[in-house]
């Protein structure tokens, strides 16, 4: 199967999600190529991230739209031992879709793992995007922010002569 170009996002998004879970998704939609555009459903992949040097877990989950979650499927599960990927499926994955006003409807399960709040942030990370708790967020940035003040991206992304 010929893939199509591949979304790429890096942008962050700041979202309140309504009593049903679902967030208002018309500005990400924007962003997709044409033939993902269509698509109403989406694959969510459950993770943790620490903070370097401490032992704090932060819970976030991926979007991926059917191209991005082709790849990924191709490149990290296919080649899996059958009841390795059958419980990698059942326990970090799921689904999302889109309503008629292009509301994004995430799951009671993925909501709850990133905690307690119905305000979230989605980042964009290349091919997907995360969504994390706000509170989390902002406390993870705090926490990369302390390890490396400035980063160094004034000089790398400066011209050379």
């Amino acid at each position: 199967m010929k893939m199509g170009k591949m979304n790429s996002f890096s942008e962050k998004y700041s979202y309140s999600v309504d009593e049903k879970g679902r967030i208002n998704f018309k500005k990400i939609i924007k962003r997709l190529h044409d033939e993902e555009k269509n698509n109403s459903n989406y694959h969510l992949l459950k993770q943790n991230v620490e903070l370097y040097g401490s032992k704090k877990k932060y819970p976030f989950f991926y979007i991926f739209t059917e191209s991005s979650w082709k790849k990924f499927y191709d490149e990290k599960v296919e080649g899996l031992d059958t009841p390795v990927r059958i419980r990698f499926l059942t326990t970090y994955c799921g689904e999302a879709s889109l309503d008629n006003s292009d509301r994004l409807s995430f799951p009671k399960e993925f909501l709850e793992f990133i905690g307690p709040g119905k305000d979230l942030v989605l980042q964009g990370d290349g091919e997907k995007i995360q969504v994390w708790s706000k509170r989390d967020f902002d406390d993870y940035m705090k926490g990369i922010s302390k390890l490396a003040p400035d980063a160094g991206f004034d000089d790398m992304f400066s011209k050379r002569s």
